[in-house]
C-alpha cells in the first residue's frame, strides 16, 4: 500500500468509524482503565520513539558523512589521476544508484557487490604527478574511511521493535480507541473529538514505525541528500520509479535518470526530460 494511504486513507476510515458505529456503553469504569492503558501506552511509545529517534538521527549524519567521503574521494582522483576519473565516477555511480534501488535499512547488504567494485576500481588508481602523490594518502584515507562508515550505518538501521513489541502497543492502541468509543453520546462533536484522538492514536504508531526504518523524511535523507554526488560526477539526478509513483520523493524540476524495472526484472534507466 502506498504512503499516502496510510498517512490519509486510514485516519479518514478511522473518523467515518466514529460516526457510523453505534454506540456502546461498558458496565465498569471505564476512565480508570483509560487512564492506566494509556499510561502504560505513553511510557512504551516514549521509550520506543527516544531509541528509535536516536537511531535515525545518527543515521542522518552517517549517509552524509558517506556521501561527503565519496564526493571528497572523486575530488582527490582527479588530482591524483585525472585519466583514471572517468573509471572512478562510473563505479561510484553504480553503486550510488543500486543504494537508492533499496530502502535504507536494506541497502547496505544490497550494494556489496556494487561497492566491491568501487572499492576495487578506487584502490587501483595511482598517482600520474608530483601533486597527485602529494594527496594520495588523503585519497587513500577516504577511501579506507566508507568501510567503517558502512558498518555502522548497518548497525542503525537495524530495526528495534519486532513481532513481540507491536503486539504489545498495538494492543494497548485498539484498547484505548475500544475505550474511547464509549465515550460516545450520539452526537457529532463528541464523535469527532473521540474519531480524532483514536486518529492519533494511530498516527503515534505509524510515526514509531516510519523512524524506526528509517522512511521518516526519506525523501531528504535518502535521495535528495544523494543527488549531491551525481551533481560533482557531471551526471543527472537518478530516481528509481517506484520512489516518484508512491510520492517518496518531490518530483524533479529538472532532468533525470529514472529506473524501471520490468516484468522480467530487468533494470533500465531512462532520461525523463522535463519542461
Amino acid at each position: 500500500m502506498s504512503k499516502r494511504f496510510f498517512n490519509y486513507g486510514i485516519p479518514v476510515i478511522i473518523l467515518i468509524l466514529a460516526f457510523v458505529i453505534p454506540t456502546y456503553s461498558l458496565s465498569f469504569d471505564v476512565s480508570v482503565l483509560l487512564t492506566v492503558v494509556s499510561l502504560l501506552f505513553a511510557i512504551l511509545v516514549g521509550f520506543f520513539i527516544s531509541a528509535a529517534t536516536t537511531n535515525y538521527l545518527r543515521l542522518q549524519c552517517l549517509i552524509a558523512q558517506e556521501d561527503g567521503t565519496i564526493i571528497s574521494l572523486y575530488n582527490l582522483c582527479k588530482i591524483v589521476s585525472p585519466s583514471a576519473c572517468e573509471n572512478v565516477a562510473e563505479a561510484i555511480d553504480e553503486y550510488v544508484i543500486a543504494a537508492l534501488d533499496h530502502e535504507l535499512e536494506h541497502y547496505i547488504n544490497n550494494t556489496k557487490g556494487e561497492f566491491e567494485k568501487m572499492y576495487q576500481t578506487a584502490a587501483a588508481v595511482r598517482p600520474e604527478s608530483e601533486v597527485g602523490m602529494a594527496v594520495f594518502q588523503n585519497f587513500q584515507t577516504s577511501l579506507n574511511a566508507l568501510f567503517p562508515t558502512r558498518d555502522e550505518i548497518n548497525l542503525v538501521t537495524r530495526r528495534l521493535m519486532h513481532g513481540l513489541h507491536w503486539s504489545i502497543v498495538s494492543f494497548q492502541a485498539v484498547l484505548i480507541c475500544v475505550l474511547l468509543f464509549s465515550f460516545r453520546h450520539g452526537d457529532w462533536f463528541t464523535s469527532l473529538i473521540v474519531g480524532a484522538l483514536a486518529i492519533a492514536t494511530f498516527l503515534i504508531l505509524l510515526l514509531i514505525y516510519e523512524i524506526d526504518g528509517d522512511t521518516f523524511q526519506e525523501s531528504g535523507l535518502a535521495y535528495e541528500n544523494s543527488q549531491q554526488i551525481f551533481k560533482y560526477l557531471g551526471r543527472l539526478p537518478y530516481y528509481p520509479e517506484d520512489a516518484i509513483k508512491n510520492n517518496r520523493v518531490r518530483m524533479p524540476k529538472t532532468d533525470y535518470r529514472l529506473g524501471m524495472v520490468d516484468k522480467n526484472a530487468k533494470k533500465e534507466i531512462s532520461i525523463v526530460h522535463c519542461p
